[in-house]
């Protein structure tokens, strides 16, 4: 004749099968449930400026990356998703605020990559020339730029400025270094005409290797352009920052053409806020640009846009 168990020996057994084959309901509710655990989205903002992000929030030149991001505020995403900030590309285009070595080694530890280079706005004195050779020498650059040239100011003799300061720093690229561009086209113009310009400098003139990795950003052209570069620089990668929000649809039939391996997404903090309650951008916010990118191309979820510009940046610059 069977033994009845004592309550307290039923509920022990209980326990010790729950233990064997599996979580208990209440552990399965929370795994699977209404209260899951979010996921973690990798964010890779392919370009930020730390050093203007200090200067427009009022911090202090030694102020980290962490005490930006506290800065500037979090921001809220969508329920059950959780975002992670996995890296970056720190940019310094301005000579009065090249990193020193104990900067970048700081940024790098972080997983940011660092890039110097020379505004086109910017006037380079042969002393700052020298400086930005000298940055460059620096372990752990992982690209020159930005540089390029910008039409946004009237003007031939600036023009023609510009493009011989472009053509005297493009031989200070190193062969495992990112060249990324500054491409802007004068106002009312769609950027055909500058892209292509730039384009048959950096073969013809500057004489860059054709499997060069390049780095467009705040890419902004026409589907052309895309088509020249991806067709001349196959390495060439597309760069579109909270510009998008404002996209005609010639420049979102661009964004469509970009090769998806090539595509990255960036703030270019301080500027361009995506995120209604934000005066500035950030790389933590960077999750708002690719909402934005992920509405355009129509095919892809946000979280997908996140996964693949992290993996994509995080390849470029090695």
């Amino acid at each position: 004749m069977l033994r009845e168990l004592p309550e307290e020996e039923v509920e022990g057994l209980k326990e010790r099968h729950a233990g064997l084959s599996g979580p208990t309901p209440d552990r399965a509710n929370r795994r699977s449930g209404g209260a899951a655990e979010p996921s973690k989205v990798p964010l890779f903002d392919s370009h930020l400026h730390l050093d203007r992000s200090r200067q427009k929030m009022g911090l202090g030149r030694g102020a980290t990356m962490e005490e930006l991001i506290e800065a500037v505020g979090e921001d809220t995403t969508p329920e059950g998703l959780e975002v992670e900030l996995v890296g970056g590309v720190v940019n310094y285009c301005d000579p009065e605020t090249y990193p020193s070595q104990m900067e970048v080694d700081a940024l790098t530890r972080r997983k940011f990559r660092v890039v110097v280079g020379a505004h086109p706005k910017k006037q380079l004195s042969d002393n700052q020339l020298l400086a930005l050779r000298g940055a460059l020498q620096l372990a752990g650059i992982s690209g020159l730029g930005e540089v390029g040239l910008d039409f946004s100011i009237p003007g031939d003799e600036v023009w023609y400025e510009q493009e011989q300061k472009l053509l005297a720093v493009l031989p200070f690229l190193k062969p495992n270094q990112v060249l990324v561009l500054h491409i802007r086209p004068q106002r009312g113009s769609s950027g055909l005409h500058i892209h292509n310009h730039v384009l048959q400098l950096l073969k013809h003139q500057a004489k860059i290797p054709v499997l060069s990795r390049i780095q467009l950003h705040c890419f902004a052209g026409p589907t052309i352009a895309v088509r020249l570069w991806a067709a001349e620089f196959p390495n060439a990668h597309f760069s579109f920052s909270g510009l998008v929000a404002r996209f005609s649809e010639e420049q979102k039939n661009a964004l469509r053409a970009v090769p998806r391996h090539r595509l990255l997404i960036e703030t270019d903090a301080p500027y361009f806020p995506v995120c209604r309650t934000k005066k500035v951008s950030a790389p933590h916010l960077v999750y708002h640009t690719a909402a934005r990118v992920a509405e355009i191309l129509g095919d892809i979820t946000t979280e997908g846009v996140c996964r693949l510009t992290a993996g994509n940046g995080q390849r470029l610059f090695i």
